[in-house]
């Protein structure tokens, strides 16, 4: 949790393409109104908070189990799995793409895990929605540290056909597709296809057991 925190500013959040359905832009936006953009925000919100303050109970893989469907639910992986590889999407097989859309379901869920670890009196505070480009949705949220000092979560969400879905965390001024983008584009320019996807593999089998 702690090393999360000390992430330092760089980039603003970077709006991503949206992965529309079959039925296009305008039914996927009438579904998304159905519910807030805070409200998944929210709900992720309360369920980290939950998971922090049983967080040694739990142990890694409760915390894994906790947080598998409300990840899943709230994020669009897929989308982000796609976007995180730019250009070299259409490089992959079919196969290649739903092996890496699971491992990177994996690594995301992972990462919740094993950053939200432990509870030291943090809250969540909802600040603000506002409209961004392509009928996005930024909610711009803090998390408030024991002492009451606040570290900035901005998420970027997208209208789909089961409603908001995360597309971006912005940690502190940090976009986190950006990192990934960078690695991950890093390597597959240098090594290839296969190459990047067997190290993506190792990632995942070196992952703490969740069963």
């Amino acid at each position: 949790m702690q090393r999360w925190l000390k992430i330092t500013a760089m980039s603003l959040a970077l709006l991503l393409p949206a992965f529309w359905g079959m039925h296009g832009p305008a039914f996927a936006q009438s579904k998304a109104q159905q519910q807030p953009a805070a409200a998944v925000v929210e709900s992720l919100h309360a369920s980290l908070l939950s998971v922090m303050k049983n967080a040694e109970a739990l142990g890694y893989a409760g915390r894994y189990k906790a947080l598998q469907p409300v990840v899943t639910e709230h994020f669009d992986l897929a989308g982000l799995a796609r976007s995180s590889v730019r250009g070299y999407w259409d490089k992959f097989s079919a196969a290649q793409q739903n092996t890496f859309i699971q491992d990177f379901r994996r690594l995301s869920i992972d990462t919740y895990a094993q950053r939200f670890d432990g509870y030291n009196g943090e809250s969540f505070e909802t600040l603000e929605t506002s409209d961004a480009a392509r009928g996005y949705k930024q909610v711009k949220t803090h998390l408030l540290k024991g002492n009451g000092e606040p570290v900035s979560l901005n998420y970027v969400l997208a209208p789909s056909e089961q409603g908001w879905r995360i597309v971006n965390v912005v940690a502190q001024g940090v976009s986190d597709l950006a990192l990934k983008r960078s690695q991950y584009v890093g390597v597959l320019k240098k090594q290839g296809v296969d190459a990047f996807l067997q190290r993506i593999a190792a990632q995942v089998e070196a992952l703490p057991p969740v069963n």
